[in-house]
């Protein structure tokens, strides 16, 4: 028989208020899952409206947070965008080939300090949620403004911005204020082949284009034209071509009542049997406003063309151009061609 007042057994290495300070830890535990969750679901929510942003072409005002060497960094729906000094829009930075030129450190490491804390508009072209990026362009969102109120056969001054292989982009600025550029391709720089773009244009050079396309957001597409204000050779006037031999009133005939397509192929493999003809090849191909002749009318351009020569046939109100790479003299190359006619005649 034990003697006073019963006492409970109590471990050593625990006392009464380990139990409640585990009980708290598992807590705090289970609202760090909780919160955890949150903030992904959170993140997820967050690229889901951004690629939405993306896929529907929806502008987006955005404040530049820091300038680094290659472009600007954003912050959208709380993720960390970029947009590359090329894609930043000329309003906001009128300085050309900026893109290449800070990619060769000629701004140092935080250039443009002055961007930082300034809102933009911008559409989001690229999201890539595995890899955290998100790239921007202001001047898409430029050329989706300016979408609204060109039109086709609009005449406006610009100011060319980059150049490329296939063609340019050029500033302009529409009669009620909206900037942006629009697309020239190497097609419509010129009535002559562009080979080289640069040999046609420069940086900074004024222009004057004409609108040939534009088609809404979120497909924006905006193509101009330089040729559209030039002459086209092959519209020109009889005075702007050689005649091939004045006999014939200033033309030669060949194949009466003959037609473009069927002319053209016997003319195109006799004139490649002719010694120092390197190369024939069809060019342009237009009609004019009113027929001439039935007839299949041949005519060397007086325009000198790099490599060779060019000719001109005409059947009705068709006028097609054809290209003749030779080292052959003038005089040499209509000698040869009056062999070609006589050997269809």
């Amino acid at each position: 028989m034990r003697s006073g007042p019963e006492t409970a057994s109590v471990s050593p290495d625990v006392t009464p208020e380990d139990g409640v300070d585990g009980a708290d830890d598992a807590g705090l535990e289970r609202l760090e899952r909780e919160n955890e969750r949150a903030k992904v679901a959170a993140r997820d929510a967050a690229w889901e409206r951004v690629d939405l942003m993306r896929r529907t072409g929806r502008l987006q005002e955005v404040t530049i947070v820091q300038t680094i060497k290659s472009g600007c960094l954003i912050r959208i729906e709380g993720l960390r965008g970029f947009v590359p000094y090329a894609l930043l829009g000329n309003a906001i930075v009128s300085e050309p080939d900026l893109d290449a030129r800070a990619n060769r450190g000629e701004f140092g490491e935080e250039p443009f300090p002055y961007l930082i804390n300034k809102t933009i508009t911008v559409r989001v072209m690229e999201v890539a949620k595995s890899e955290r990026r998100v790239v921007c362009s202001c001047t898409a969102a430029e050329r989706d403004i300016l979408s609204d109120v060109l039109y086709v056969g609009q005449v406006l001054d610009g100011l060319v911005r980059s150049i490329h292989r296939f063609g340019a982009f050029v500033e302009v600025q529409a009669p009620s204020g909206q900037q942006g550029q629009v697309f020239v391709p190497t097609s419509e720089i010129s009535w002559d082949w562009v080979s080289d773009v640069n040999k046609y244009l420069t940086l900074g050079q004024q222009v004057k284009v004409m609108v040939q396309i534009v088609a809404p957001p979120p497909k924006t597409k905006l193509v101009a034209s330089l040729r559209a204000l030039q002459q086209d050779p092959l519209k020109e006037t009889l005075d702007h071509v050689m005649p091939l031999n004045s006999r014939f009133n200033n033309y030669v005939r060949f194949g009466s009542g003959v037609g473009m397509s069927q002319g053209l192929q016997p003319l195109l493999d006799a004139l490649m049997e002719e010694e120092g003809v390197d190369k024939v090849e069809l060019g342009r191909e237009t009609s004019e406003l009113q027929t001439v002749s039935q007839d299949l009318e041949l005519w060397m351009t007086r325009r000198p063309v790099p490599g060779g020569f060019n000719l001109v046939a005409r059947a009705g109100r068709d006028v097609q151009e054809i290209r003749v790479t030779t080292g052959l003299s003038v005089d040499a190359m209509r000698a040869a061609i009056q062999r070609v006619l006589a050997r269809l005649g």
